[in-house]
């Protein structure tokens, strides 16, 4: 796991291990799933380089994991199709939530942090309440495994993305379907809103990242690389998106023009997940 300075894309750090990761909303700690190897999310300290927690129930492993907005609580979404509230202070499980008929790929706290959205190979989209831990909405609208999913707190919206290869945008409120946006010719991995919210970007095994027009679906511009991207976000200052590619390889857009700035080099393997 490398942690890059996205200004002169020099690496800052190299953390000895690997696998899915989340970064905690005051940027000081990582969260790093080993569920393929030993079951639990290890959590990093970003300025020593050390870990310094670890999270597990001894049964699933972890497939997703997202802090909540404030910090002290997690969720973590697993292969035995649970979906689970952590204190990352204390490393216990408070609370349990069944439903999920497959493995839950993706979780999310909403901007307020009182519910929690849950998408996964079942195909469904799924919204909890945080504080009873009752599934308030579902929505089967996809027609493969979803992958990924945002929250856009002034839509009060969240996005979809599938192995169908489209986007969904849904009403956070009511689980309604808004719009359906297409065009990636091959799964659609993962997604970023831009910190105005007024586009979305996605990536694709197509080796494509898209920008969109979130109010009225249509397509702005392509980013292209050179393989499979895996995963895609906006910069804090929406000024650059970082993609990070099958190849190994992370790129760094300039949003105005289109033009990758770096290609930033050093990953020996695919990189999964790339964030600010």
């Amino acid at each position: 796991m490398r942690i890059w300075e996205s200004e002169t894309g020099t690496c800052r750090h190299i953390l000895r291990t690997s696998g899915l990761s989340a970064l905690s909303p005051k940027g000081n700690q990582i969260a790093i799933s080993k569920w393929r190897e030993r079951r639990e999310v290890e959590l990093w300290d970003v300025e020593t380089g050390i870990c310094v927690r670890r999270l597990s129930d001894g049964k699933g492993g972890i497939t997703s994991f997202a802090y909540s907005p404030q910090g002290d609580q997690a969720v973590s979404g697993s292969e035995d199709h649970k979906v689970q509230l952590w204190d990352v202070e204390t490393g216990e499980c408070h609370h349990t939530m069944t439903g999920h008929a497959k493995f839950v790929l993706k979780v999310l706290y909403s901007p307020k942090g009182d519910c929690i959205a849950s998408v996964g190979d079942d195909w469904t989209v799924r919204l909890w309440n945080v504080g009873s831990g009752v599934s308030k909405k579902i929505s089967r609208q996809h027609s493969r495994a979803v992958t990924d999913l945002k929250y856009s707190p002034k839509r009060n919206q969240i996005a979809s993305c599938s192995y169908d290869m489209t986007i969904r945008l849904w009403d956070a409120e009511t689980g309604v379907c808004a719009r359906t946006m297409a065009g990636h010719s091959r799964y659609v991995k993962n997604m970023s809103y831009s910190p105005q919210e007024d586009r979305l970007i996605s990536c694709s095994e197509d080796k494509t990242v898209r920008v969109w027009d979130v109010e009225c679906g249509t397509e702005c511009f392509v980013l292209k690389h050179d393989d499979e991207v895996y995963d895609v976000e906006y910069s804090p200052k929406g000024d650059q998106i970082a993609s990070a590619s099958v190849n190994g390889t992370i790129r760094l857009w300039n949003t105005a023009t289109g033009e990758c700035q770096h290609t930033l080099i050093g990953h020996s393997g695919r990189v999964p997940v790339v964030t600010y």
